[in-house]
């Protein structure tokens, strides 16, 4: 299994298109640069009217999991799309659709992929779409990744576990 390490997640200072002046902490406040936050997405790619997400096995519970690929800024999607082969078009990630998507009762999990690199990055880390949302709805800067995602490459999927970073406190 490939361990998923914690990369530069300080906000970009190129950010465009987002409410960043708007958001507290954007004025020069940063948050500890670990495995357990990701900058809070605002985009999704489309392909067609699909939105694009990672295959994920599934889970040992029995429920069912759902996951976006979410992107924080344009360099991020458009890094994405230099490494796949889909024509994909950004769109915003709204507050209506994470909303809509959180409100569908059962065990189900719902996650956000935040910043791949490419459809096929050994390790992804993700956050619930009920956290994003809240992290949009406070304009705060950074979500928890509560979750990874690491790749079975017989499989051809996902395997969804629960952030180490965060059980172990790190």
């Amino acid at each position: 299994m490939f361990a998923c390490g914690a990369k530069d997640m300080l906000p970009n200072s190129e950010k465009v298109d987002e409410p960043q002046n708007l958001r507290p902490g954007s004025k020069g406040s940063v948050m500890p640069t670990t495995a357990t936050f990701v900058d809070t997405p605002y985009y999704i790619l489309m392909d067609g009217k699909r939105r694009l997400g990672p295959k994920v096995e599934p889970l040992p519970s029995g429920a069912e999991c759902l996951a976006v690929y979410g992107f924080s800024d344009k360099a991020c999607y458009d890094r994405f799309c230099a490494n796949s082969q889909l024509a994909l078009v950004p769109y915003p990630l709204t507050r209506f659709y994470l909303q809509d998507q959180t409100d569908f009762p059962g065990n189900n999990l719902n996650l956000v992929v935040v910043d791949a690199a490419g459809p096929q990055e050994p390790c992804l880390r993700a956050g619930t779409m009920e956290a994003v949302l809240q992290s949009q709805e406070d304009r705060t800067l950074h979500v928890t990744a509560a979750y990874e995602l690491t790749l079975d490459p017989e499989a051809a999927a996902y395997q969804v576990n629960v952030n180490k970073s965060l059980k172990t406190g790190r």
